[in-house]
């Protein structure tokens, strides 16, 4: 069970480093191109998980399929955490703290699934009074 636990983390700090640097990429590069391509790679990316877990849950296998969701959670919030450093607050957008509300709001509502504690700094991220 330690190992599996360790194998989740392990795929969660994976996807929070590959996403952060994505969207580090993202926003500082100056060609349209690059950016466009990197969308498209993170597009393709995000594809192939959803299949993979798809595929988990249509198999029966219920428990990995929302373990497998559970864990890119976690990843997707990891990456989150150093939005506010990297952006100037004219640059942040009032649409991530939404969604980080919206994700606040799942763990308060199925409080037995907490994120790993690196991953649960982001759902302290709060729009500022004056950001856009």
């Amino acid at each position: 069970m330690a190992s599996r636990q360790l194998g989740t983390f392990a795929l969660c700090a994976l996807v929070g480093v590959v996403t952060a640097a994505a969207g580090y990429f993202y926003a500082s590069t100056r060609s349209s191109k690059e950016a466009l391509q990197c969308f498209y790679e993170n597009r393709a990316s995000a594809a192939r998980v959803d299949a993979f877990v798809l595929s988990q849950l249509r198999d029966g296998e219920t428990e990995k399929g929302v373990s497998s969701l559970q864990g890119f959670l976690d990843g997707e919030l990891v990456s989150l955490n150093l939005y506010e450093q990297n952006l100037a607050p004219s640059d942040r957008s009032s649409r991530v703290y939404e969604d980080i509300a919206r994700v606040r709001a799942y763990y308060e509502r199925f409080p037995s699934m907490q994120p790993f504690p690196y991953a649960k700094e982001a759902l302290a991220l709060k729009a500022h009074q004056g950001a856009p």
